[in-house]
């Protein structure tokens, strides 16, 4: 990858990790509402860019394109955050909601699955339109 790359993968990082607090300031986080909304909003929203993406063609077989290496790996991955959902569904244990942990592990696999597909579905759809 040259300079160039390494600069937009930087750069959609920051600006996915920007949209994060974003979310974390706006929804209700675990402690006023006793469900990580912040952290499942963003993993969803990502899923779901992920998919438009992917369904726009923007991932190349054998290489990266630059929006795929920006959008996808970049800002997605900054907005996105597994160790987040970890250490917020060891929380949840901690404090014995067992009940809310198990509604947010479900509902980050499968709600976050079907907003991936949805948006490989739009992406799908919107790429005769653009190309």
């Amino acid at each position: 990858m040259s300079p160039y790359h390494w600069f937009l993968l930087f750069v959609g990082c920051g600006l996915g990790g920007i949209a994060r607090v974003g979310l974390i300031h706006w929804a209700p986080s675990l402690t006023t509402s006793g469900f990580p909304w912040a952290t499942f909003l963003a993993n969803l929203l990502g899923s779901l860019l992920v998919g438009f993406l992917a369904g726009m063609g923007l991932p190349q077989i054998g290489g990266i394109s630059t929006p795929w290496l920006f959008w996808g790996i970049g800002f997605c991955g900054g907005l996105t955050t597994f160790s987040t959902l970890q250490w917020e569904m060891f929380q949840l244990l901690r404090m014995g909601r067992m009940d809310t942990m198990f509604e947010y592990i479900l509902g980050s696999l499968f709600i976050g699955f079907l907003a991936l597909f949805l948006g490989f579905r739009l992406g799908n759809y919107f790429q005769h339109f653009v190309y």
